[in-house]
């Protein structure tokens, strides 16, 4: 049985979108974006950014409270061959631009993987 979107942790999400970059699975990718982000791009976008970078491998460390709805993730990505760190973040939202700390879907955020490794 599928676990359903709105039921996963930070991390389970954050999980699944790596699992799926990793297979080169671009629609998967979309699917746990965040939804701010799916509001404001398309699903051939992620395509785009992502299909030229060929992750190879991921570790998770942890999760840190970044807000009342963010996590923060550290994760060591090895792409193309070159190993580096970045912060995912993991953002909480019932609707684009509405966070929430108690309901809604969890979504990465696939700026942070690129922007800041």
């Amino acid at each position: 049985m599928q676990t359903k979107q709105t039921n996963m942790t930070p991390k389970e999400t954050l999980v699944k979108f790596l699992e799926a970059w990793k297979a080169k699975n671009y629609n998967k990718m979309f699917k746990f974006s965040q939804v701010t982000y799916k509001s404001n791009h398309s699903k051939n976008e992620i395509e785009k950014i992502f299909s030229e970078l060929k992750l190879e491998s991921f570790e998770i460390s942890n999760t840190i409270q970044s807000g009342i709805a963010a996590i923060k993730a550290p994760v060591k990505l090895k792409v193309n061959g070159k190993e580096f760190f970045v912060n995912a973040m993991i953002i909480r939202e019932t609707a684009p631009y509405r966070p929430s700390a108690e309901s809604g879907i969890w979504g990465v955020n696939p700026i942070s993987i690129l922007g800041n490794g």
